[in-house]
């Protein structure tokens, strides 16, 4: 009889969070260029390599085990002019950021709940 399966000490999930974070750190080092650096990483699960892997990818301080995944920027990178972008592509991106995500210094709308 074989012994069954050993317990994966991270979720299932930790893989493809990781990659996603991994992806959004390259394409924002792909738009923003030069200017771009993480100030820290959020994990929301224990590393699944050591942490110095984490650190060395990102170049920024990595905090794991947190209630999400993050990648926490200089507010003031979003105000970097970016460089041959497409006028269609950057109205789109625009659109759903201001549709989906408020600024922190917008105040919430009153609630309508009872």
């Amino acid at each position: 009889m074989r012994p069954p399966p050993a317990q994966s000490p991270r979720p299932t999930w930790a893989i493809p969070a990781d990659l996603g974070l991994a992806t959004a750190h390259r394409l924002l080092g792909l738009v923003i260029r030069s200017g771009y650096r993480p100030r820290a990483v959020l994990l929301p699960h224990a590393p699944a390599a050591p942490s110095s892997s984490y650190v060395r990818f990102f170049g920024a301080e990595v905090r794991p085990e947190r209630t999400h995944g993050a990648l926490i920027i200089d507010g003031r990178l979003m105000d970097v002019p970016l460089q041959d972008v497409d006028e269609t592509i950057r109205r789109v991106a625009t659109s759903y950021l201001d549709t989906n995500f408020r600024h922190p210094a917008t105040p919430r709308p009153p609630s309508s709940a009872p």
